[in-house]
């Protein structure tokens, strides 16, 4: 599971072929994660295509998920192609947009992974790696929203979270990638800096402070960097843009070359 975790780290997209469960999940790494739901997620974009468009997040249009000439042309107007991974959900691993967007996307030499809650599917067929937690029979026969969708968005979370870790916006058990962007978060991320960094809060909301008027991005990062390096945002962000945004690989080096200091071994 982790090389494929690299593979998808490495490519330039990360898309995802569902109904709207994936949809929800996708727009929630925005925040508190920072990863945009268009745009460069640093050299990732994270895109969605949902049969019947965007608009069938909030009102569903069930004929489009039959549509797999739609399937097909959503795929070629995001342009999919080898630099890609593509990720299909579908409870039943037969759903006829899903399974056509996944085809068409593998065909153009996109690396491909179906999600699906029943094994051999077609769904899975059309994948090069096939993921199937098999839920059984639905409490309320027919809705597949409760235990295959939980089912789902958990390895929706185990994805995107896998790949979060590989791209170093995790370190330990801390979300050091997260944005600060409302109060909540800001607190959470005084907490994180306190905890990696050994300090009390009022230091580590100094240095959050600091290394937010830096680079607001990476400023939980920096401020943690610069407080166990002993060294200002600036040094501390040319120390993480050098590890490839990293802490743990910034970390490490400075560690590294303290060990090899005077003195040191």
């Amino acid at each position: 599971p982790e090389l494929h975790l690299q593979r998808i780290t490495q490519t330039a997209r990360a898309g995802d072929v569902s109904a709207q469960l994936d949809a929800i999940d996708h727009a929630l790494r925005s925040s508190p994660w920072g990863a945009p739901v268009e745009g460069l997620f640093r050299e990732i974009r994270v895109e969605a295509l949902l049969a019947g468009g965007p608009g069938a997040i909030l009102r569903s249009r069930e004929g489009a998920e039959d549509d797999r000439g739609a399937a097909a042309d959503d795929v070629a107007a995001a342009a999919v192609g080898e630099d890609d991974a593509v990720v299909g959900l579908a409870a039943s691993g037969a759903t006829p947009y899903t399974v056509a967007a996944l085809a068409e996307s593998r065909r153009r030499g996109a690396l491909t992974v179906a999600v699906a809650c029943r094994p051999q599917s077609p769904l899975a067929d059309a994948a090069d790696l096939a993921i199937e937690p098999l839920t059984g029979p639905e409490p309320l026969a027919g809705s597949t929203r409760l235990a295959a969708g939980t089912a789902q968005k958990v390895v929706c979370n185990a994805i995107s979270t896998g790949v979060f870790a590989l791209l170093g916006y995790v370190y330990g058990d801390q979300m050091v990638g997260v944005q600060p962007r409302n109060a909540k978060l800001r607190e959470r991320a005084v907490g994180i800096v306190a905890a990696v960094a050994g300090v009390d809060r009022a230091r580590a909301k100094e240095a959050l402070a600091a290394a937010s008027a830096v680079d607001g991005r990476l400023a939980v990062r920096l401020a943690i960097l610069g407080l166990r390096a002993d060294c200002g945002p600036a040094a501390a962000r040319d120390l993480l843009q050098a590890s490839g945004d990293s802490l743990r690989e910034a970390l490490r080096s400075v560690e590294q070359g303290a060990g090899s200091g005077p003195g040191g071994r």
